[in-house]
């Protein structure tokens, strides 16, 4: 297990002497460069604020990690945060979605006037050098405070680059989903999803549906559309999968899905991952990671069956980093025809001892982020 940050560690050119630093995202080039990114923040509170992004990378599968570095930098009332990663294979490029604001939050964001920015950062050098652009046009009229859902988008099996968002649309959190065609260039916004849909993850599932995962008390929400860019169903409760309403991960790890949530209805705390063979029909029970104080998380698909979680620990006072493997869970190929399995009697997971009790921000505008 790998610390990525510790509050009170000083950044480099930091508006504040001892940061705290959340909202973890992370993805892994072609080259198996592992980056994660997250907010340099004064405290838990979000935009607007004069945070930075922050970055560090790791080319040994997370035994080591470069210095932190600013992905973004502020500039005096003018702060950015709530990254998402994804990598491009077909271009070698790495994209990181992220919002900036010079004095809006999500929630004084208003239909068709001032809101937060949206901005798209590229990187063609694994992360050293980066290029941004203001993309705040995809934000509809008829939608008031909007997003990127932090911690990492996807590509689809036809090459487009795909999104997730969270849309605040007449007082209440929607869901939404933007794709490219064309390597980044340009962007569309589909259908909401929702309503009470809020922070959430999306894969392409192997017969081209769409499997999408919001953030929801007392448990979390699926919805599923037939291809990227079709509308949704309606989202419902999986009772399966308990959820604080916290911001968690999804990703495809050779051949089955992993997610990862805090195991409590209504505090965060309890990291676990659950495990599906079988696309997301069903899902094993929570496989406890933390056993502590822990937030967002987010799951990176590393190869050969090993995945990485990234994670908030010890109440807001660590980013972590460790790895695992598809065996740790209890999954299993069987000898005829390699169909994956799940059995509990095979699940070997480290369980990270924690903070005690559970994280507690402060409320805002009656949300906790």
């Amino acid at each position: 297990m790998s610390t990525i940050a510790e509050a009170g560690t000083p950044f480099p050119g930091s508006a504040f002497a001892a940061p705290i630093y959340r909202i973890p995202a992370v993805t892994r080039t072609q080259s198996g460069r592992i980056i994660v990114c997250y907010d340099v923040r004064e405290d838990w509170r979000d935009l607007p604020a004069d945070f930075d992004i922050a970055l560090r990378a790791s080319d040994d599968g997370g035994r080591t990690w470069t210095q932190p570095k600013a992905l973004r930098r502020h500039e005096p009332g003018h702060g950015y945060g709530d990254a998402s990663l994804t990598f491009d294979p077909r271009t070698k490029t790495t994209y990181c979605w992220y919002a900036g604001s010079t004095g809006e939050s999500y929630f004084s964001a208003r239909a068709g006037g001032a809101g937060l920015e949206l901005w798209l950062a590229a990187s063609r050098d694994d992360g050293r050098t980066w290029e941004h652009r203001d993309m705040s046009s995809l934000r509809p009229a008829h939608v008031a405070g909007m997003f990127c859902s932090s911690g990492n988008g996807g590509v689809a099996r036809d090459g487009r680059l795909f999104q997730t968002f969270v849309l605040r649309i007449d007082n209440r959190d929607f869901a939404a989903i933007a794709w490219s065609s064309d390597n980044g260039e340009t962007w569309e916004l589909g259908k909401e999803v929702g309503p009470d849909c809020d922070e959430c993850k999306a894969v392409e599932l192997a017969d081209g549906s769409v499997l999408l995962h919001a953030r929801s008390k007392p448990a979390r929400r699926e919805a599923r559309a037939p291809r990227l860019g079709e509308s949704f169903e309606a989202p419902v409760p999986n009772p399966t999968l308990t959820d604080p309403a916290c911001n968690g991960g999804l990703a495809h790890v050779g051949g089955a899905l992993v997610a990862s949530l805090c195991d409590d209805p209504s505090r965060r705390r309890n990291l676990s991952l659950h495990v599906s063979t079988d696309e997301g029909s069903t899902w094993s029970p929570a496989l406890p990671i933390d056993s502590g104080a822990a937030t967002y998380s987010a799951v990176v698909d590393l190869g050969n069956g090993r995945f990485g979680v990234v994670w908030e620990a010890d109440n807001y006072r660590l980013i972590v980093f460790r790895s695992y493997s598809l065996e740790d869970l209890g999954v299993t190929a069987s000898e005829a025809g390699g169909a994956l399995t799940w059995d509990p009697s095979r699940v070997r997971l480290p369980v990270r001892t924690g903070a005690p009790g559970a994280a507690e921000p402060p409320v805002a505008n009656g949300r906790t982020r």
